[in-house]
């Protein structure tokens, strides 16, 4: 139950199965996700229906969509596999662009160990 001050949340889902993580995907976009792992959800699978109303645009095959979105799930391993990689892909071109500057600005070098010497 929501506070008084504090407005409902529509979008808030919970799976029962703790193994899951969830994601609204806009419909335009779902054989991208579908393509990434991501699995519509029923509402079967939801720990707190409730929240969700037939207004919202259940559709026949019981998947939970509201207005232009569609709940989808995905397995927490790999959406874990899947930030790291962006992590690692992040760092790797902050690193390069750092190593660029250090080259370029004259204010030191690196070495082989990747440490900034002055």
């Amino acid at each position: 139950m929501n506070k008084p001050w504090e407005e409902p949340m529509l979008l808030d889902a919970k799976i029962k199965d703790s193994n899951f993580t969830l994601k609204w995907c806009h419909k335009e976009k779902m054989d991208k996700r579908r393509a990434e792992g991501w699995v519509p959800v029923s509402y079967k699978e939801l720990s707190n229906i409730s929240s969700l109303t037939i207004e919202d645009g259940k559709s026949l095959d019981s998947t939970v969509q509201v207005r232009e979105l569609i709940l989808c799930k995905l397995p927490k391993d790999r959406k874990e596999e899947r930030d790291k990689y962006y992590r690692d892909m992040t760092n790797d071109f902050f690193r390069a662009d750092r190593d660029e500057f250090l080259r370029n600005s004259g204010s030191g070098y690196i070495d082989k160990r990747e440490n900034i010497i002055k």
